[in-house]
């Protein structure tokens, strides 16, 4: 990847396929059909060298495609890119409803992905995941 600015790596992220998927879930969306997430490799920064990010997408619900999470390392940007996946999840109408669930014969709303101290009281079981 080698644009310059947030914006025109989610473009090239668009424009590549999405190459470098290191993990994916299904998720069920009763009533509709799968809710598919895929997780891409971090991936440094190149404009200056600082920071990395690791881009997912959601394939399934009506967010944005494309996003990632961005951090000091490798490490950090796929932590957050999980912290960011569990906030889209479980802040969206889909998952309140009831009809987005991990498993289709489960009903007890965890989805399997961390939970900012924020939302995580919206999340059954949840334990607050530290940023």
């Amino acid at each position: 990847m080698t644009s310059g600015n947030s914006f025109s790596y989610l473009e090239e992220l668009r424009s590549s396929g999405f190459n470098d998927v290191i993990a994916s879930r299904e998720l069920m969306l009763l009533g509709s059909g799968p809710v598919r997430i895929e997780i891409g490799r971090p991936w440094e920064f190149v404009d200056d060298g600082h920071g990395w990010y690791c881009p997912f997408r959601i394939v399934g619900l009506n967010v944005p495609e494309y996003m990632y999470g961005a951090g000091e390392d490798a490490v950090q940007a796929l932590w957050l890119a999980l912290a960011n996946i569990g906030t889209i999840l479980y802040t969206s109408t889909e998952w309140q409803a009831g009809r987005l669930r991990q498993f289709e014969d489960s009903d007890d709303g965890n989805l399997g992905f961390p939970a900012i101290a924020p939302i995580a009281v919206l999340v059954p079981n949840a334990t607050p995941a530290a940023i």
